[in-house]
């Protein structure tokens, strides 16, 4: 057969997590027995790594760490190994290059470093001080090249030991607050990745990703464009402080999920559902009713067909409301029939010309959005904006490409992190002054070198 059968690939996949989980909890009563005030870590390896839940493992920590070697690693995994704790630490972030990749760039080690801490991270330890000079990992780049000598990246990390100085006392007292939250559940990526083989997936999925992880990184990235501070977490997790909670092919969902989902709604929430949302119930068995399952009466669609693309098929308003820059959906199209939500665009060529594409569904004091296709690049990044408006999320400053804006608050204090990823100065108003954490300068125009850092606070 090409692969396993899913309710027991999706179990065994179940219990190798919690043998790791209940291993780490074994650990932890272990340490915390014999130093008391110990702080317990492990390394998470990011939100690519699926072979635990780093959710039940984090109960076994008292705060998450990570690994980020970027480009390779992306923001969603510090947001999401930051999980429902609210803590984290990057215990390796690249500082040379690993092996042959290119070098690291002048000042983004630096910028890297700020945006973990944009993030909520409140330690970062770069890999390595010094690379070996012999065995497996000897070209696996440091801070220091082989000779030792002090060089740029020497100079940066210094450079950010000197402000830090000056600003580490605020940030400590700070951390990232969000209206919106992402939810992934590691058993949909496990159900999923059980019937998503490559061996019967359309070429396109391989390359372009049908799974939970690349369709919660779209999303995430999304709102980053926007400079929105989000969470990412477990579906069962608390969601009552959030505004609007994106569920991104939440394939497989239990009593649990769908009680907190319906909580959240009716107390005015807005909730986005995607394609292959509560398609199995917790062994992985379709259900005997449409998609989306226990979450049809709160979404208000029930989904008769479906399928995959092998073109982009092009979408069209059908409210005043709706922006027409959502111009097509691409991979995938459910075949949409209403219930009580109501329709916001419509596919407008081939066979399901006029047919529901995405929905809005009133729900208790809330809303349900369901996407029945795959958004990207521009119409995803469209879309968002006016799902942020929807749930009445204010977006973050509008800057060039390349900028991104980073918020953490205390009930007292803002903070704003502004990073330059770009090759180019830029000047960035901003709706509001603020006051420069370094300089103590008042301003609402701030110039940003290229891979520039600035840290502005304001009173809360």
């Amino acid at each position: 057969v090409p692969f396993a059968n899913p309710s027991l690939a999706l179990e065994y996949a179940r219990f190798q997590s919690h043998v790791n989980s209940t291993f780490a909890r074994w650990r932890y009563d272990l340490i915390k027995r014999l130093h008391p005030s110990a702080w317990v870590t492990t390394n998470f390896q990011g939100s690519h790594a699926q072979h635990t839940d780093i959710f039940e493992l984090g109960e076994a920590t008292d705060v998450y760490g990570t690994n980020l070697y970027p480009p390779r690693s992306s923001e969603f995994s510090l947001d999401h190994c930051r999980g429902t704790r609210g803590k984290l630490i990057v215990l390796e972030q690249r500082s040379g290059q690993p092996h042959w990749e290119p070098a690291t760039r002048p000042g983004w080690m630096r910028l890297w470093a700020y945006r973990s801490i944009a993030h909520g991270a409140s330690g970062v330890n770069f890999f390595r001080w010094r690379p070996c000079r012999w065995g497996q990992e000897e070209y696996w780049h440091g801070v220091l090249p082989h000779s030792g000598r002090p060089n740029r990246r020497y100079r940066e990390l210094s450079r950010m030991g000197h402000e830090l100085q000056q600003v580490g006392d605020l940030i400590d007292a700070t951390q990232p607050a969000a209206d919106v939250a992402i939810v992934t559940s590691y058993e949909s990526r496990w159900a999923l990745d059980a019937v998503a083989s490559s061996t019967v997936l359309p070429a396109i999925f391989c390359q372009e990703g049908l799974g939970v992880h690349e369709a919660a990184h779209a999303y995430h990235k999304a709102l980053m464009d926007l400079n929105v501070t989000t969470d990412a977490m477990d579906p069962r997790a608390p969601l009552g402080r959030y505004r609007l909670v994106i569920a991104p092919r939440l394939y497989c969902v239990d009593n649990a999920i769908v009680a907190n989902l319906r909580a959240f709604v009716a107390t005015g929430g807005v909730l986005c559902l995607t394609p292959r949302s509560g398609v199995v119930d917790p062994y992985n068995v379709i259900f005997d009713v449409p998609a989306p399952g226990p979450l049809r009466e709160i979404a208000g669609v029930e989904i008769n067909d479906y399928g995959s693309l092998k073109a982009p098929l092009p979408l069209k308003p059908t409210t005043t409301g709706f922006p027409a820059a959502v111009r097509e959906g691409t991979l995938w199209a459910d075949e949409i029939r209403l219930t009580t939500a109501e329709v916001q665009a419509a596919y407008a060529s081939d066979w399901l010309r006029g047919m529901p594409a995405i929905t809005v569904n009133r729900y208790g004091r809330g809303k349900v959005v369901y996407v029945g296709t795959i958004l990207r690049g521009p119409s995803l990044q469209v879309f968002m904006a006016w799902l942020l408006a929807l749930a009445e999320v204010p977006r973050g400053p509008i800057t060039p490409p390349g900028v991104r804006v980073y918020e953490r608050r205390s009930d007292t204090l803002r903070l704003l992190f502004l990073l330059n990823f770009s090759e180019a100065a830029t000047l960035i108003h901003l709706p509001e002054p603020w006051q420069d954490a370094f300089t103590e300068e008042p301003g609402q125009e701030v110039t940003l070198g290229p891979a520039d850092v600035r840290i502005l606070k304001r009173p809360l």
